[in-house]
């Protein structure tokens, strides 16, 4: 009984339970919750990493080498700060970044023998269905929602104020829409018919609430994922038709989206986007190559900011931080090109790393962050957290395999669990 319930173990599964709530929580604001979440998971890492003496089976590989490239995104931060002539924003920008150290640590060291990647994939599904039914069968109500003429304004009202911004929102549905397929694609024999049908009608309720959705980013990339979900299911059975398929595709996805009123002239050239990358471009200007560091650059930002006004609203007003709403411009604006570099690694580097049974899965998961990284900051700000949750899925928690899941997992856990194993072999006696 003991060894069963020993000590390395049970932390082992307070750092499973931990993850998983992180990925929950991930869907919605941040709250006091949230961080106590964070606090048992990096908590019980720490432990972890001394029960389980993970320092014993460490070695350097291609996995490890993004990891190590995520830190020193990091400590570019650190290192530019010296150099800097104002400290305005320094904590703030740290805060929104740590968990990038935090996670590359991890990544580094490896996770836990419990660690499932179908834990985290049916967590965002199941909460991405939850969110949505929570806001129409209890804070909107179904017969209100389906008598409402303003269905979209309606939901979106409420999706702020109970769930999250609609970018968070999107971006977690969407990584849905990826575990769907996953799920559904590898092993197909073990999803029974009511299992593969929940699936479909979960795809369909996500679908169906980006439709709705406040943002044009999320609703693109859900629409365009499964289009290419439904050409890779076609091309794998019959090639040709695969083929006409792929020269309709763009045509079709051209089509859904002109339908979407969120789609038109006035509102993509009314986007206060606009000015957010106008103002990011004229501070990159000023020094391209070695950029200005995390708290200069922010200032100078606030500055070319200021000049702008959009329908007699301040874009920044004193004491409310405002960022440029593109990653990479914002990697510019702090580390000049060496930053992009970096940014780049982060980003591509899993889709070639990957074991080649996850490599479409990875290739998928870094387009949907590469893209929303146009509109919105996924690395250095409040997506910190799920980003690294992302990265560990790819790269770090074992794959689901066709027809060998049950061998990978003993092997896995063998190699896990052989250090442990080790002092049972006799020794002899001086």
């Amino acid at each position: 009984m003991k060894k069963n319930l020993s000590f390395p173990l049970i932390i082992n599964y307070i750092n499973i339970i931990a993850v998983i709530a992180m990925v929950a929580v991930s869907l919605f604001n941040f709250s006091s919750v949230t961080k106590i979440v964070y606090y048992f998971f990096f908590v019980s890492y720490i432990i972890e990493i001394f029960s389980d003496k993970k320092w014993q089976n460490l070695h350097f590989d291609k996995v490890k080498l993004y990891f190590v490239a995520m830190a020193l995104f990091f400590l570019l931060a650190i290192i530019y700060l010296p150099f800097e002539k104002t400290n305005t924003y320094t904590s703030l920008m740290l805060e929104r970044r740590v968990g990038l150290i935090g996670f590359a640590v991890i990544g580094f060291l490896g996770v836990n023998h419990l660690y499932k990647l179908k834990y985290f994939l049916y967590t965002f599904i199941f909460m991405s269905v939850f969110a949505i039914l929570f806001l129409l069968f209890y804070k909107i109500g179904i017969v209100e929602f389906i008598k409402s003429e303003n269905r979209a304004d309606l939901f979106t009202q409420m999706r702020i104020l109970h769930v999250s911004s609609h970018m968070q929102f999107n971006f977690y549905l969407n990584i849905a829409i990826i575990g769907i397929w996953y799920i559904l694609k590898n092993n197909p024999k073990k999803n029974s018919r009511w299992k593969q049908i929940s699936f479909i009608t979960a795809l369909l309720v996500i679908l169906a609430t980006l439709l709705i959705s406040e943002g044009r980013a999320g609703f693109i990339t859900g629409i365009l994922f499964c289009l290419v979900f439904i050409f890779i299911e076609i091309y794998n059975k019959w090639k040709k038709a695969g083929i006409i398929f792929a020269i309709v595709l763009p045509i079709l996805f051209a089509g859904i989206v002109s339908q979407q009123r969120r789609f038109t002239e006035n509102q993509i050239e009314n986007d206060p986007r606009t000015f957010l990358l106008k103002s990011a471009w004229e501070v990159i200007k000023e020094r391209p190559l070695l950029g200005h560091g995390i708290c200069d650059a922010q200032v100078s930002f606030d500055e070319k900011l200021a000049l702008y006004v959009r329908d007699g609203f301040e874009l920044s007003r004193p004491g409310r931080y405002q960022d440029s709403h593109n990653q990479y411009l914002q990697a510019i604006m702090e580390f000049g090109v060496l930053g992009l570099i970096f940014l780049l690694f982060i980003f591509l580097y899993p889709a070639f790393a990957a074991d080649k049974n996850r490599r479409l899965f990875n290739a998928f998961i870094v387009f949907l962050c590469m893209f929303l990284s146009l509109f919105d900051m996924y690395i250095t700000r409040l997506y910190t957290p799920l980003f690294g949750l992302l990265t560990l899925m790819m790269l770090v928690v074992p794959p689901n395999k066709k027809l060998n899941i049950i061998d990978e997992q003993k092997t896995y856990i063998n190699k896990d669990q052989r250090q442990s194993q080790q002092p049972i072999v006799a020794k002899p006696a001086l």
